[in-house]
């Protein structure tokens, strides 16, 4: 196995950037969840978003090579950046515009079957029970529904 003395000086200033990165992520990461058990109130998601922050940001410059890109592949970053802050806010505008009372709902309505018109007598809502059964007698001349049709017909006489 090669000594680590071997390496050329890129690789190893490479390594020790990245071994560094990686403690700092590992540093973040256990702030974040340090964070999450302390009582801070609102500052909590404040100090979670700047650790976030910048944990997104070791990861940009290093990992997808910002600080060794041209200026316009940094533009381009920068813009992606401004267009999902621009996204962020709209969706915390619409958030903060909403009302918090409820739609109303319309409560369900149950159909009333024949043979309880019948029991009642009332020629209004066998009526009302003879349109309902026409209508489905409509969707169901269907050839899928060959059974349903006779007791349609019978209600319907």
């Amino acid at each position: 196995m090669a000594d680590d003395r071997d390496a050329p000086p890129a690789f190893r200033r490479t390594g020790r950037t990245l071994g560094i990165a990686w403690l700092a992520l590992l540093a973040l990461m256990l702030a974040s969840l340090g964070s999450a058990y302390l009582k801070l109130g609102p500052w909590n998601m404040v100090a979670g978003l700047v650790i976030a922050a910048i944990k997104a940001a070791i990861v940009a410059w290093l990992f997808m090579r910002l600080r060794e890109s041209g200026p316009l592949i940094r533009l381009v970053a920068v813009v992606g950046l401004g267009v999902w802050f621009i996204l962020l806010a709209l969706s915390g505008v619409d958030y903060g515009t909403r009302h918090l009372t409820p739609a109303a709902a319309q409560s369900p309505q149950q159909l009333r079957h024949q043979w309880i018109s019948r029991r009642t007598g009332s020629r209004a809502s066998i009526m009302v029970d003879r349109m309902q059964i026409a209508r489905c007698a409509s969707i169901c001349r269907h050839p899928a529904y060959p059974a349903v049709t006779p007791c349609i017909r019978r209600w319907l006489e």
